[in-house]
């Protein structure tokens, strides 16, 4: 059993993210920096964690900024002020899935912006959903005598259903979903409506509502009549219930922000080289880190040739699969069935047996090799047959491309009659 800490899981996270983005991008030269949001509420250890767990993905530089600069960063992007506007305040409201932030940021043409609240806490959005948890396993111990305990595989299933309500809430008055294999043998339906969520989540509200008022609390009137736009940020702010908590008391419309806007702050900070996050904390040395990049190397390794071992697998299960079909096929009669019925039961035996779950890479590129070349001598009619058939069809294409170019170059309103003409009820070949 291996067992892996949290800075190894989330350089994993990373290293795929970092894996992605250069088989994305053809003109990356594979050297990357990082920028991560930072919460006041991270420990410095766990910023440190964030800081090694990218440098063990094989990042060139990571940097950590604060939700307040990235916020700064993002808006004065997006929305840049010119010479002849007047200051403006914003109120900007962040709801995570763990943790919620209200920031109050004045914005000035001729210098920085300035910060005038910044209150975080760590519940966010997730708080709801342990609130519709509750609700239901109530209402499933009540009807189905059945107690689903949180942490549970029935729990998380639970736990996803619940999250889902909360998201479709959030865009209708009412949702429906349907937890399956929930109680013995059935599947239990749920539904819940944006009433009812308020009413069980009561206590939740007043959280979040006390969290606002702390922060006009703290901005005082007269910086509350200066307010001049809301914006939301988090998918929690999708929610009715929070959107209108804050628009409520200040009367103003409130918009939302991209979902990626903090991210987006955070890389604008990277390449200005501005406010990283100071980290006091001793992280792992850099024989450590060198040992653990070795680690992730090795695992990154193993999970490629996972995969080129499934697709050779994939492969030649296609084989097994597309000559059993050519066996009731047209050209059946030029297959030995009596050899190569047995030959394709004894190949997809060794597909399911234990010999092929425990084979390498180069094992598995050796079976499907054999495979191939044992079915072109034991079928060499039927290939040839097959061959002269595609060679047809592919002359007769190119015969039509031939045919087409002429006409569009006698017609060109040719080519514009032609992606006009309706090809669906034609044969097959001829579309």
């Amino acid at each position: 059993r291996i067992c892996y800490d949290g800075i190894e899981l989330l350089s994993m996270v990373l290293s795929k993210v970092k894996s992605n983005f250069i088989s994305a991008r053809s003109d990356n030269d594979g050297i990357i920096s990082a920028n991560f949001v930072c919460y006041k509420h991270y420990s410095e250890n766990q910023k440190r964690a964030i800081l090694d767990a990218a440098n063990i993905a094989g990042y060139s530089d990571s940097k950590l900024h604060s939700v307040e600069n990235c916020i700064r960063a993002i808006f004065s992007r997006k929305q840049p002020m010119t010479i002849n506007d007047e200051a403006k305040t914003i109120l900007f409201y962040d709801i995570g899935s763990s943790q919620t932030g209200v920031y109050i940021i004045k914005f000035f043409f001729d210098k920085s912006p300035e910060t005038v609240v910044s209150i975080e806490s760590k519940m966010g959005a997730s708080e709801f959903d342990y609130d519709i948890f509750d609700h239901f396993r109530d209402f499933i111990n009540s009807k189905y005598k059945v107690d689903i305990k949180p942490g549970t595989k029935k729990g998380n299933r639970l736990m996803r259903a619940c999250r889902k309500l909360r998201e479709i809430l959030s865009t209708i008055p009412e949702a429906s979903t349907t937890v399956e294999n929930l109680c013995e043998d059935s599947d239990i339906p749920l539904t819940l409506s944006r009433s009812e969520l308020e009413t069980i989540s009561v206590s939740t509200f007043n959280a979040f509502a006390a969290l606002v008022q702390a922060a006009i609390a703290k901005a005082g009137n007269k910086v509350m009549n200066e307010i001049s736009g809301i914006e939301f940020m988090g998918g929690g702010t999708r929610m009715p219930l929070l959107q209108t908590l804050v628009e409520d008391i200040s009367a103003i419309k409130g918009f939302k922000m991209d979902d990626a806007a903090l991210a987006c702050g955070a890389a604008i900070l990277g390449t200005s080289e501005k406010d990283p996050e100071e980290i006091k904390a001793i992280g792992m040395s850099e024989e450590e880190i060198k040992i653990a990049q070795k680690n992730e190397e090795n695992m990154a390794n193993d999970d490629k040739e996972k995969e080129a071992k499934e697709e050779k697998l994939n492969e030649l299960e296609g084989i097994i699969l597309s000559m059993r079909s050519a066996m009731g096929g047209k050209s059946s009669s030029l297959l030995p069935s009596d050899i190569l019925s047995p030959y394709l039961n004894e190949v997809e035996d060794w597909i399911y047996s234990e010999e092929s779950s425990t084979s390498n890479l180069e094992k598995m590129c050796e079976k499907l090799e054999k495979t191939k070349r044992d079915l072109k001598e034991m079928c060499n009619e039927y290939y040839a047959e097959e061959d002269k058939k595609r060679m047809k069809i592919e002359e007769a294409l190119e015969e039509e491309a031939k045919r087409a170019a002429i006409e569009r170059q006698n017609d060109p309103n040719a080519l514009d009659e032609e992606m006009d003409r309706d090809s669906r009820k034609l044969k097959k070949p001829d579309r």
